[in-house]
């Protein structure tokens, strides 16, 4: 835990911390419309509440989760140049930041075993529903839990930022307790569910490029109606996949910093680098509801239909309303 905590030693220049203040800002505030959006969306459209887009609902529920708790403590640290919340704030800092990001990392994973299973294990996915989806995000809790909460209970320990601005893990005390517990939370916390989610994306994007050929070559010359489900699962897909790349954007400058200093010297880690780590984090709580409403066609029909206040579902006819439909039952 934090014991002691030097608030002199951290302070940065004014021209950067009113430039991290602005962009903290700007994110929050894109970051609460985007995920509130979303929130909003699945509360007034009730068709779109199945098991799978549970897990996008609880994605945005954390991307709040972390910007109302934790979005406010580094503004204010960047406005004012220091970290001024004491060793209690910043263990409470570490712990939701922690918490927060490890549950993105398992939600993330969820997601690509989900594509995997709704596309390769048909049957499978047939007998799920919501206690499954439900019960698979209570082990993602815990498991945020638990990493989240080992520092403030002395493995390894959570202590300001060389920014000066936020609160992490404290690398530049490399003891073994530093180099243990970044060795598993790495390997549990980034390697595995970074494996797994390729796997899954790989794997699933495999099998719908074999089926399209295969209808391809039946439907050779004729003219076929529009596969509806597989160009659904094509687009969730593809979500997931962007989801999975951005993740590696956002969260690998981090895992950099914290190897650096388990295989390295930490004095040594580039000031440049300590900055934009943290930030480069943060800003993936912006970008994943943009994803996530941008590349999924029902989705943006149905935002549109929140800012025209019209029931559009119920009044089209014809294909274009069993199209709609279609798509609904698949997502």
């Amino acid at each position: 835990m934090v014991t002691e905590i030097n608030e002199t030693t951290y302070e940065i220049e004014r021209p950067e911390h009113v430039v991290v203040a602005v962009f903290l800002i700007l994110c929050a505030i894109i970051g609460l419309l985007a995920n509130g959006l979303i929130i909003a969306m699945f509360a007034r459209f009730r068709q779109l509440n199945n098991p799978s887009n549970l897990l996008i609902l609880s994605l945005a529920l954390v991307d709040i989760g972390m910007i109302t708790l934790c979005f406010p403590l580094t503004i204010w640290a960047s406005l004012v140049g220091k970290w001024t919340f004491g060793s209690k704030g910043c263990n409470y800092y570490g712990f939701i930041s922690m918490l927060s990001g490890i549950s993105v990392i398992g939600i993330l994973t969820l997601m690509a075993i989900d594509r995997y299973v709704v596309i390769c294990r048909k049957t499978i996915a047939a007998n799920l529903n919501v206690k499954h989806y439900g019960a698979a995000l209570i082990v993602v809790a815990v498991n945020a839990s638990f990493w989240a909460i080992m520092p403030n209970l002395g493995w390894s320990r959570y202590d300001i930022e060389p920014s000066g601005i936020s609160c992490a893990v404290d690398y530049h005390n490399n003891d073994i307790y530093y180099v243990t517990y970044i060795v598993a939370l790495f390997a549990v916390c980034f390697v595995v569910p970074l494996t797994v989610m390729v796997t899954c994306y790989w794997m699933a994007q495999s099998v719908m490029s074999k089926r399209v050929e295969v209808q391809n070559a039946i439907t050779e010359g004729a003219s076929a109606p529009i596969n509806v489900e597989w160009c659904n699962q094509k687009e969730v897909t593809q979500m997931g996949a962007m989801l999975v790349f951005l993740f590696l954007l956002s969260w690998s400058l981090i895992a950099v910093v914290c190897l650096w200093a388990v295989f390295g010297e930490p004095s040594n880690v580039p000031y440049p680098l300590v900055l934009i780590a943290p930030l480069a984090a943060k800003s993936s709580m912006v970008l994943n509801p943009l994803v996530v409403t941008a590349m999924i066609g029902k989705f943006r029909t149905h935002v549109a239909m929140m800012f025209k206040y019209q029931p559009e579902v119920t009044s089209l006819s014809g294909n274009a309303s069993q199209l709609i439909s279609d798509v609904e039952k698949e997502l």
